[in-house]
């Protein structure tokens, strides 16, 4: 029996560079094609949920498939890729924010990116930051690109006479090639004739804007499979290496150091002062700044995190361009490593300013959803000036992309653990019970990640306070969210749950039912 894949074989066997082990282009086609139709069939409705862990399990079956059980690089690497591939996606089967899955999203490109490289995570480490920015920049155009190269590879002559299977996937072929003319002229005509469009909708029960964005979804993942692909099983790709540096970027250890200097005499005198005012209380704030201890801490936070960041882009650059004939044995000169830690230091005296801030901030207006993320990236950037330093004085600066990726995920991890959305409604909630005023308003407006801790806070609530949080139309909204399989999400479950048990309980059936938007 004929190979299925043999009318779309290689032009001259296999490729200068490749192994046996290496799928055929056809192969990788037909397989990109049934991950599209898998893509379709399971990512096109929404939200999401578990159907993106389905959708990545069936990206594992595929390249399993396509590589006959064998390693890409060696069975614990491909295991790992795999445990993180799944876990990063089952994170979106977790939580409903928005904002917390396209932080899941930016975490599977990163797993993605390295799986392409084909290389040992111990080889990651070696990467450094322009490695991985590199790698990334590569990926996203190999994905984009990669069908069209992937066709370069293909012979689409015609399939032998007495091949069945040949046959049969010429058949198919001309189908594939004849939908989009089907489609376009079959609009046309149809906008043209009433008589014939009424024939098409009603006799053949054809929906063609249904028929489009299925062959739209399909081909989407198609695409882009296949681009993954062709990267992932074609050894000839260029290893992601750190940028080349042109002789005229260096800088000499010297002037780095007088200009790191000069600024850590900047971050010294503001530390200086933060010492004085921001730990000394508000007094001082009050009579030199003219406002109060609140807005003191409101408008500083976020100036302060962005000055964290670009203090590290900062450091990071300063590294990567320093002069390497200027190097002691390899080694850094010790003068322009103390201004670096000494920096360090001045900005670990800033980030703990900025959380000081933020924690006055929030006990004068409660949480939010930008305090909170601000708030752990804030800590994030802690870890990484931490591990800066680490990896500065062992002399293995090019780890510390690696440790940042790891805690990146870290912190993710996290903050699916926290669940920010549910956390600002228990802290709300409880600010409320102490005196404050409740911002029912803001917690309208919260992802139904929030919807299981507002029903459970609703017994503890005054009347005024329930109705306009939780109306029995909100209740009645969040009960019916459990409905299809391919979008199961946790926090849709969890809150489809509570709201049904607050429907059966009578909570809020003295309220009226609005109308409107729920």
């Amino acid at each position: 029996m004929h190979d299925l894949a043999a009318p779309l074989a290689w032009n001259e066997g296999l490729p200068p560079n490749s192994s046996p082990t290496h799928p055929s282009a056809g192969r990788i086609f037909w397989g990109a094609l049934a991950a599209g139709v898998c893509g379709d069939a399971l990512l096109r409705v929404g939200p999401v949920g578990i159907n993106v862990a389905l959708w990545a399990g069936c990206l594992v079956g595929l390249v399993y498939f396509l590589t006959r059980g064998r390693p890409v690089v060696s069975r614990g690497d491909d295991l790992t890729a795999v445990v993180l591939l799944l876990g990063v996606t089952g994170m979106v089967a977790w939580h409903a924010s928005v904002l917390l899955n396209f932080l899941v999203l930016c975490g599977l490109g990163a797993v993605l990116v390295a799986a392409l490289a084909k290389q040992s995570f111990k080889a990651l480490t070696d990467w450094g930051m322009l490695g991985f920015l590199r790698a990334t920049l590569t990926t996203g155009a190999e994905v984009f690109v990669g069908s069209l190269l992937l066709s370069d590879h293909v012979s689409w002559g015609r399939a032998r006479k007495t091949s069945t299977w040949g046959t049969l996937l010429s058949i198919l072929r001309g189908v594939l090639l004849a939908l989009p003319l089907l489609i376009v002229f079959g609009g046309l005509l149809m906008a043209a004739d009433a008589v014939f469009s009424v024939f098409v909708r009603e006799r053949l029960h054809l929906d063609l804007r249904s028929l489009i964005s299925h062959l739209s979804l399909i081909g989407a993942f198609t695409w882009i499979t296949a681009g993954y692909l062709h990267g992932l099983f074609f050894p000839d790709r260029a290893e992601p290496r750190p940028w080349a540096r042109r002789a005229g970027w260096n800088v000499p250890t010297l002037e780095m150091t007088i200009a790191l200097g000069l600024l850590d005499a900047l971050f010294l005198l503001f530390a200086i002062i933060q010492f004085r005012y921001l730990f000394g209380g508000g007094q001082h704030v009050q009579a030199t700044a003219g406002v109060t201890y609140a807005q003191y801490a409101r408008h500083g936070f976020f100036e302060l995190a962005i000055i964290a960041a670009l203090v590290l882009a900062l450091l990071l650059c300063a590294l990567s361009f320093v002069q390497p004939g200027e190097r002691t044995g390899g080694r850094l000169p010790a003068h322009f490593k103390l201004v670096m830690v000494t920096m360090v230091a001045l900005v670990f005296v800033m980030i703990a300013s900025a959380l000081l801030r933020m924690h006055l901030y929030q006990q004068a207006y409660g949480l939010t959803i930008l305090r909170i993320y601000t708030t752990a990236f804030m800590l994030w950037l802690a870890v990484l000036f931490a591990w800066f330093v680490i990896t500065l004085l062992r002399e293995r600066p090019r780890q510390f992309a690696m440790g940042a990726l790891v805690s990146a995920f870290v912190t993710l991890l996290a903050l699916q653990a926290i669940n920010p959305n549910g956390l600002i409604v228990r802290v709300d909630v409880a600010r409320a019970l102490g005196g404050h005023a409740l911002d029912v308003n803001y917690l309208q407006g919260l992802s139904i990640d929030a919807a299981a801790d507002i029903v459970h806070a609703l017994p503890t609530l005054s009347k005024a306070e329930r109705c306009a949080l939780a109306p029995v139309g909100s209740l009645q909204y969040w009960a019916a969210q459990d409905r299809d399989w391919r979008r199961w999400n946790y926090s849709r479950w969890s809150a489809a749950h509570a709201a049904q048990k607050a429907l059966a309980a009578g909570i809020n059936a003295d309220c009226a039912v609005p109308t409107g938007k729920h």
